[in-house]
């Protein structure tokens, strides 16, 4: 995100102030996901904002299962397969395979690429559970998923301070944002 001069990695951290060295890089992304999604996604909720907190969320998921798989991952992602395998292990209410397979395929899927939610899939912020089934109908309380989400990134930035979980996730944020950090870069050797 550019704010006038500066580009943020999280809303509070500039990229020219992030140090992908620093062994509380656990600190800095946690910063980016509750920044930019979480806390939108809360306040968007607190107005009723259904699909567009789901959204966010969903895309924080999205995000956790990218950098989750990728020690595991050989060749091209399969962004799916890791988002149903993320939420699989790391979301209580989606272990199962038919709750994983309708959060990645009705919900995300339908929120990211088609506008809406599908086959049946609906938000409800009044209902106590995060999913519910009835019948062929599914729904989930994004209130709910997000508290899910919010112990899943405690988790995964615990485990980030482990240093080769550290150093590993910091080569794939160099990856992911070498065209940001080379801007920093470009702009230091200039003064």
């Amino acid at each position: 995100m550019r704010i006038g001069d500066f580009l943020y990695f999280a809303p509070k951290l500039q990229f020219s102030d992030l140090d992908l060295d620093n062994s509380d890089l656990g600190a800095a992304w946690e910063q980016r996901v509750r920044g930019f999604y979480i806390e939108p996604a809360s306040a968007l909720i607190c107005m009723n904002y259904a699909f567009a907190s789901g959204l966010l969320i969903l895309s924080a998921i999205d995000a956790m299962s990218r950098y989750e798989a990728a020690q595991r991952r050989i060749g091209r992602r399969e962004v799916g397969k890791e988002f149903k395998s993320f939420v699989k292990a790391e979301l209580q209410s989606f272990s199962s395979e038919k709750n994983a397979d309708d959060l990645y395929d009705k919900y995300r899927n339908g929120l990211v690429h088609e506008a809406r939610l599908k086959e049946g899939a609906e938000f409800d912020l009044k209902q106590d559970e995060t999913l519910l089934r009835l019948g062929p109908v599914t729904r989930v309380n994004p209130a709910k998923l997000l508290e899910e989400v919010k112990q899943a990134l405690a988790k995964f930035v615990s485990i980030l301070a482990e240093d080769e979980n550290s150093k590993q996730f910091a080569d794939l944020l160099r990856k992911d944002f070498a065209f940001e950090l080379g801007l920093i870069s470009s702009k230091r050797a200039a003064t």
